[in-house]
């Protein structure tokens, strides 16, 4: 578990360094107004839920990993429910939205690094 979590930080600190700061969000959208709106930016939300679904396409589909990629997904939304369970309305989302990028960029690595042994 403990090899997992230092895995995850450092591919999380790799990636971190591609995403945009809350500055570089507000002079590409210089509309963004709440907190949701600002961590989809920052955390750019859709760009990880692309590189997730790039990196499953680089992985043999099969009947195993489509049921691994389910119960995945379920601990993903599980996990970042928890991780923002004490917060509530916008910060709430914000913390949900940052939990499921950093977690799908994660498993994005993950994936890959499974495809090319």
């Amino acid at each position: 578990m403990k090899r997992i979590f230092l895995a995850t930080i450092l591919l999380l600190s790799a990636a971190a360094r591609a995403l945009p700061s809350e500055k570089e969000c507000l002079r590409a959208h210089p509309d963004l107004t709440s907190p949701v709106e600002m961590a989809t930016c920052t955390f750019d939300l859709p760009g990880s839920e692309q590189a997730f679904q790039d990196a499953l396409k680089t992985t043999a589909a099969t009947p195993a990993l489509k049921e691994v990629q389910t119960r995945w997904l379920a601990y993903r939304d599980a996990e970042c429910a928890y991780q923002s369970d004490e917060r509530t309305g916008t910060m709430a989302s914000s913390d949900t939205i940052a939990c499921k990028a950093t977690m799908n960029r994660a498993r994005a690595a993950q994936l890959h690094s499974n495809a090319a042994k």
